[in-house]
C-alpha cells in the first residue's frame, strides 16, 4: 500500500530558503511540495529537466510528459509537505488538471507475483507466469532506498551478479588497448584504420542486433521458463528494475565468452593481421557501450549525451519496442525503429 505522512505547510519563503540556501531541489506539484534532491541524478530525462524547476511548479509539464504511474509513485516518496496560503495569482497549477488520484499509484501489489527481496531468477524460473513475466519487465519497478534486490538465494551467486562499473573499465580498457597496440603493429597505417573503423561499425551493428533480436524476444521466448529465467538474468532484470545499478552490466567472464565466440566467426572473413585491428576495436566499442549504458542511467549527463539519455530512457519507460540503440540510434535510422519523442503516450504492449 501507498504510505501517507504527517505534512508540513511550506511557504514561498520557506521554499526560497531551502533552494538558495541549503541547496534543496525543490519542487511543487497540485499544491504539494517535493524535494527531488537525491534523486535529480538518476530522473530518466536527466538532471536538467528537474533543475529548471526547482522552486517552481511542475503540475503543467508533469502531465504534459504523461508520466508513468511508477513516476507518481516516486513523486510521492519524495513528498515532503503542502504549499501554504495558496491563491489563484501564485503558480500553483491545480486548477489545469483533475487533482492527482492517489489510487492511481502504483503500489506494492506487483510484489505479490514476484519478491525482491527473495531470489528473483528462481522465481521467474518456477513461480511467475508468462503473462506476469511480460507485465513485469515491461512495466520498471523502483525500490525504496532501504529495499534490496536479490537475485539469486544463494549467497555466492548473488555477490557475483553485483558488477560494478570500474571493474569492467579495468578488465576491458588495458585489454582493448593492449589489442590496438598489437593492430597498429602487425598493419600498416591506412589498413589498420579502415579495418579499426570497421571494427567499430560493427559492434555498433552487434549491438543493436542483440539487443533487438535476442534482449526483446522475450515474447517467444517466456513460453519456457528455461529461456524466460535465462532472459530474465540477461536482460530482463535491467528492464524490470532498470535503476539497479549493479545488475546493468554482464561478468567479465561471461562477456569474454561472447567476444571469443563472435572473434571465431568474424576471423573466418578477415585475415590475421587487419583482425587483430578488427577485434581491437570491437572491443573498446563494447567498452563504451557499457560505460555509455551506466552512465545514461546513473548520471547527469554532459551536453553531448543528454539527448542519449532522454532516447535511452524512452526506451525503457514509454516504448521498449523501439529505440535500440544505446551507445548511438545509427541503426534505428537504418532499420526503421527510431523513437517517436513527440509522443507522450506510454505504448502498450500487446
Amino acid at each position: 500500500m501507498v504510505k501517507t505522512r504527517d505534512q508540513k505547510a511550506y511557504t514561498r519563503e520557506d521554499i526560497s530558503n531551502l533552494v538558495n540556501n541549503k541547496g534543496r531541489s525543490i519542487l511543487i506539484f497540485e499544491g504539494k511540495v517535493y524535494d527531488s534532491t537525491d534523486f535529480n541524478k538518476t530522473h530518466p530525462g536527466g538532471a536538467k529537466f528537474i533543475e529548471d524547476f526547482i522552486g517552481k511548479d511542475i503540475t503543467e509539464v508533469f502531465y504534459e510528459e504523461e508520466h508513468t504511474k511508477v513516476a507518481r509513485r516516486m513523486l510521492h516518496d519524495m513528498l515532503i509537505g503542502t504549499l501554504e496560503n495558496q491563491s489563484e495569482d501564485q503558480d500553483s497549477q491545480d486548477t489545469h488538471h483533475d487533482s492527482f488520484d492517489e489510487t492511481e499509484l502504483e503500489d506494492d501489489q506487483w510484489k505479490k507475483k514476484i519478491d525482491p527481496s527473495k531470489g528473483t531468477v528462481w522465481q521467474v524460473f518456477t513461480t511467475v507466469s508468462n503473462e506476469d513475466y511480460l507485465d513485469l519487465i515491461n512495466s520498471p519497478k523502483h525500490l525504496a532506498p532501504d529495499e534490496e534486490h536479490v537475485m539469486f538465494e544463494n549467497w555466492f551467486l548473488d555477490f557475483v551478479s553485483h558488477i560494478p562499473w570500474y571493474q569492467v573499465l579495468l578488465f576491458w580498457g588495458p585489454f582493448g588497448a593492449y589489442q590496438t597496440y598489437n593492430g597498429y603493429m602487425a598493419n600498416d597505417f591506412w589498413t589498420f584504420i579502415i579495418f579499426y573503423l570497421l571494427g567499430f561499425l560493427f559492434f555498433t551493428l552487434s549491438e543493436y542486433c542483440l539487443h533487438r533480436f535476442i534482449f526483446h524476444m522475450e515474447k517467444f521466448l517466456v513460453m519456457n521458463r528455461y529461456l524466460r529465467a535465462l532472459h530474465f538474468t540477461f536482460h530482463g532484470v535491467h528492464h524490470m528494475f532498470p535503476l539497479d545499478k549493479d545488475r546493468l552490466l554482464l561478468p567479465v567472464p561471461i562477456a569474454l565468452i561472447i567476444w571469443y565466440s563472435i572473434k571465431v566467426c568474424v576471423q573466418i572473413f578477415i585475415p590475421e593481421n587487419p583482425m587483430i585491428a578488427f577485434a581491437a576495436s570491437a572491443t573498446l566499442g563494447y567498452l563504451n557501450y557499457d560505460l555509455t549504458h551506466y552512465y545514461l542511467h546513473h548520471h547527469a549527463p554532459m551536453t553531448g549525451y543528454k539527448f542519449l539519455k532522454r532516447y535511452h530512457m524512452f526506451h525503457h519507460y514509454k516504448d521498449p519496442d523501439n529505440g535500440y540503440g544505446v551507445s548511438t540510434p545509427l541503426w534505428d535510422y537504418v532499420f526503421g525503429t527510431t523513437l517517436d519523442m513527440t509522443k507522450n503516450h506510454q505504448k502498450k504492449r500487446a
